[in-house]
């Protein structure tokens, strides 16, 4: 046996300074008030690691989402960023990424929300 490899993944995300627009329907329509469409762009921080790495990779960047409200307190919506990385000492890159998103809102207070988010 040459060895056993262990993949264990682990990713820490936080977004910050979140910018959300709303597209509001039109007066003329009987719509009910939920804001069916929004985009929203922020910066994102992510805390990378995996067994057999040599370094803890740190990816600092921006995102875009644009979402559809399925509901009061979910929406479904498609998410792109662009992450900066430094994979070891003295090396850079830029990594695009996009992904589908699932967002369920916890707790709602003032203009603030605490949510869960999957994406994929």
């Amino acid at each position: 046996m040459l060895g056993t490899y262990r993949l264990a993944y682990l990713t820490l995300g936080v977004s910050f300074l979140t910018v959300t627009v709303h597209a509001n329907p039109s007066p003329s329509t009987d719509k009910p008030p939920l804001q069916n469409w929004y985009v929203e762009m922020g910066g994102a921080f992510f805390l990378e690691a995996w067994d057999l790495n040599e370094h803890r990779e740190q990816l600092v960047g921006g995102k875009v989402l644009l979402a559809r409200n399925m509901g009061p307190n979910r929406a479904i919506g498609v998410q792109t960023a662009l992450l900066h990385v430094v994979p070891s000492p003295g090396q850079n890159a830029f990594l695009p990424t996009w992904s589908f998103v699932l967002r369920q809102n916890l707790i709602r207070f003032s203009s603030f929300s605490i949510l869960a988010e999957g994406s994929g």
